[in-house]
């Protein structure tokens, strides 16, 4: 298959290690680059990418994972001993789609999972045949109650886009029975709504710049551990929200 290998969304080079024709070849790619070229790569053989510093592993892509229609290997993985992300071409020359056309939902995954049936990031891709917005445990675009408000939950709306969106806690009423000398409060839903809401203002204006461009925004992600059902909870956050979160013109 004729790959891709992208590493533009970290500072460091990579050296990326493929078989062609039986041949081991390797590859040295700058640090936040993402070059157009194209190379034959024999897909039953492991792809490995390390970094160019003390060749720490970065990512691999296992044999038989790659695809006739997978057009690129991306770095844009929490690096480590994980799959890297693999993707197909983007539709093209199609127009952009209109906002209602976009993806409306994300989901949940696992780079790192070891059981590509348990939830493996690029499993699930690759059986949606789409692009949605993921949440990965980690990145940008998720707001991880553990980092706090202070350290604004970790996340930074400015490398959030249409496809990535923007993903809100995880499964607050789960933290709060497990960790209840900490996160007591996110047992509550006034305090998950507030904590939101301060966050929407706080990022007031990168929000609405980005969610004019087509980013999505999910609803925490509930599940029915403790609190109640998940559809009882999205309604009593919607309730809790108010006008804020169903205003067009508001952050949250």
């Amino acid at each position: 298959v004729s790959i891709r290998f992208l590493n533009g969304d970290n500072p460091e080079a990579v050296f990326v290690k493929y078989t062609d024709n039986g041949v081991l070849k390797q590859i040295h790619i700058n640090a936040k680059s993402d070059p157009t070229a194209s190379y034959a790569v024999d897909p039953t053989k492991e792809i490995t990418i390390q970094s160019e510093a003390h060749y720490y592993p970065v990512c691999t892509v296992a044999p038989g994972t790659l695809k006739e229609d997978d057009d690129a290997v991306s770095t844009a993985v929490t690096w480590g001993n994980v799959p890297c992300k693999v993707s197909r071409p983007s539709p093209s020359p199609a127009p952009s789609p209109s906002p209602s056309q976009r993806p409306s939902c994300g989901y949940v995954c696992n780079s790192a999972n070891d059981e590509p049936a348990g939830g493996q990031c690029s499993v699930i891709e690759g059986a949606l045949g789409a692009a949605y917005p993921t949440m990965d445990y980690s990145g940008p675009c998720f707001l991880n109650l553990f980092d706090g408000l202070d350290n604004n939950f970790g996340a930074d709306v400015s490398k959030c886009d249409e496809f990535s969106g923007l993903l809100l806690f995880d499964e607050p009423y789960t933290q709060a029975d497990r960790y209840p000398s900490k996160l007591a409060k996110w047992g509550n839903m006034g305090h998950i709504v507030d904590q939101w809401k301060q966050f929407a203002q706080k990022n007031s204006a990168i929000i609405m710049q980005k969610r004019a461009a087509g980013m999505k925004v999910t609803a925490p992600q509930f599940s029915s551990y403790k609190g109640g059902p998940v559809q009882q909870k999205l309604t009593n956050f919607f309730a809790t929200c108010g006008e804020a979160c169903s205003d067009e013109n508001s952050p949250a």
